[in-house]
């Protein structure tokens, strides 16, 4: 193989001095490493450089993924009682229209009754009977 200075550029090809074109292959080679701890050989490096600094970039993982699961946990259980907390005001709530509604139908106020009794029927079916909106919000993970 000719050395470096039998070599030229010609037009953006590199050739010989001779005017031989020459043929290579060229290869690239890309890693990439995703996750909360260095790849090995770069872990390996920090401890090379600083004695005990692998186990401290470890701890810091393991910490920051405990303190992930516990937020997890804590948005979890608060959505959780959120949601309870919607049903049973939907329920008090369906129940004094409702018991309303009785009310006026007993007393002969028929139109009243019944124009009174269409929302808290309304509350009954979106907080307990319709599920169409929940499957939405699981089809985009909200």
């Amino acid at each position: 193989m000719p050395g470096n200075k039998d070599l030229k550029r010609r037009k953006g090809k590199v050739v010989h001095t001779d005017g031989d074109e020459l043929k290579g292959i060229s290869v690239e080679e890309t890693q990439v490493h995703v996750g909360p701890i260095p790849h090995p050989d770069i872990l390996k490096g920090y401890e090379d450089i600083c004695p005990g600094a692998a186990d401290r970039i470890i701890a810091m993982a393991e910490h920051e993924s405990e303190a992930r699961h516990e937020f997890n946990r804590t948005a979890l259980n608060a959505t959780i009682n959120d949601t309870k907390r919607g049903m049973w005001f939907a329920a008090l709530l369906a129940l004094v229209i409702i018991i309303s509604a009785g009310y006026l139908l007993a007393t002969d106020r028929y139109i009243a009754g019944t124009l009174f009794s269409l929302p808290g029927l309304a509350i009954t079916y979106k907080a307990f009977l319709d599920k169409s909106g929940k499957e939405d919000e699981d089809k985009f993970g909200d």
